[in-house]
């Protein structure tokens, strides 16, 4: 870090740093949650193929899983920004890091291609 402003503290800034960090790893967490359910739901999918099962139930099951993991990882990563985006007008001297948020919408692209690939092998 460089010098800092007037009026702000080391303290504050790496009390503010403490909070960023405290943002990245509960995105972070999210898009674990978010992998795990679109992974299960994909697993379901492939093994009702696999299995020759073809049950509506089982499709619409893994589709549900898929959807419910992409919404979670969507609704995380806009609520990173919101809170990174509130934190950082407060304190302007802490680094801005958009490394989780990228993973996030990395996970939630690979999310919209599994249901691509099940919506066109149904």
């Amino acid at each position: 870090m460089t010098e800092t402003a007037p009026g702000v503290s080391r303290s504050t800034i790496l009390g503010y740093d403490r909070t960023r960090l405290a943002y990245d790893r509960t995105l972070l967490a999210w898009v674990r949650t978010g992998t795990s359910l679109i992974t299960f739901g994909f697993a379901v999918y492939n093994f009702r193929r696999v299995m020759a099962i073809n049950s509506a139930e089982t499709f619409e099951f893994a589709f549900v899983l898929i959807a419910i993991g992409l919404v979670a990882l969507l609704l995380a990563a806009f609520e990173y920004r919101h809170d990174t985006g509130t934190l950082a007008a407060e304190c302007r001297e802490i680094p801005r890091s958009r490394l989780a948020l990228r993973v996030a919408l990395l996970v939630s692209v690979l999310g919209i291609f599994a249901l691509a690939v099940m919506l066109i092998r149904r």
